[in-house]
């Protein structure tokens, strides 16, 4: 293979990633992993080999206050579906957690069944990356609940 077919190829392979990685953050893990032959190819056409690294994807989210909850900061994807949602009352936290998009991958990738490993490590995540202590976890949300339509 000369320098211009390697060049082509690895273009071609950075634009698969590039859109795979679209895709899950706005259609969802398993959405997505069915079209590259499951979970195990999913992860290294995307090189996304553990919850950190998956949880990476969420980093660019800014988060703008609820125009129906003013005490919600809600955090959406480009499809303008809820990903997570942080709620304040008196400096408590509480933490609303999109069950397809982030929840329920992650326990694919904390290989657990148990929602208390997977909310120790979102406890963790939230805290680097937002500074926040979570007090109160309400139940993962789907886009059709009410913490899922809220604007």
């Amino acid at each position: 293979m000369n320098l211009q077919e390697h060049i082509r190829r690895v273009l071609k392979e950075e634009t698969l990633k590039t859109k795979l990685i679209h895709n899950i953050k706005n259609d969802g893990w398993f959405n997505v992993s069915p079209y590259v032959g499951g979970d195990d190819n999913l992860k290294k056409v995307t090189d996304i080999h553990n919850a950190l690294g998956f949880m990476k994807l969420f980093l660019d989210l800014k988060g703008v206050v609820s125009e129906q909850e003013p005490l919600m900061r809600l955090y959406k994807n480009e499809n303008g579906e809820n990903v997570f949602v942080i709620r304040t009352i008196w400096n408590e936290n509480t933490i609303y957690v999109n069950y397809d998009l982030i929840f329920r991958p992650l326990k694919v990738f904390l290989e657990t069944d148990t929602n208390m490993k997977t909310r120790d490590f979102l406890d963790k995540w939230f805290k680097n990356k937002y500074g926040i202590i979570v007090n109160d976890w309400v139940n993962h949300f789907s886009k059709d609940d009410y913490i899922g339509m809220i604007n």
